[in-house]
């Protein structure tokens, strides 16, 4: 996380015009500060995410360099048309501090009363053994 002290947003060029992208679409260009890269701008593309943004705000995003220049991104968030529905965080919620955590402990219980020995980096030679057994 990054706290922001200072953002600005160009929707147009100095000219009053608005930024077209090369696909022919209009954009916002961002630019921002952050304590953690001083009075270095970050630029980057509006969204709805960081449409919001403002100075103190701490945001979680990417910086990379390019030349001289930083430029700052988003990380990915779940997609598709399930991705911000209300009944798909559920579901998550319920997979993984509920499900997850029991197949976890199922698995744990299974591999205590199994007969066979568990590979490890350590027994490997005796796994190869026993396949080879059974392959003759």
């Amino acid at each position: 996380m990054q706290e922001i002290t200072a953002i600005i947003r160009y929707p147009t060029k100095k000219d009053g015009s608005p930024l077209i992208s090369s696909r022919g679409k209009p954009y916002t260009s961002v630019r921002i500060k952050t304590v953690e890269h001083g009075d270095k701008l970050i630029s980057g593309f509006g969204n709805e995410v960081n449409a919001n943004w403002k100075p103190g705000d701490k945001v979680d995003i990417i910086v990379t360099q390019r030349d001289e220049y930083l430029n700052f991104e988003m990380p990915r968030r779940d997609a598709g048309p399930a991705a911000n529905n209300a009944a798909t965080s559920e579901l998550k919620n319920i997979l993984t501090l509920k499900v997850i955590p029991m197949l976890q402990a199922i698995y744990e219980e299974v591999k205590k009363e199994s007969d066979y020995p568990q590979m490890d980096e350590t027994n490997n030679a005796e796994f190869d053994a026993v396949i080879d057994r059974e392959n003759t």
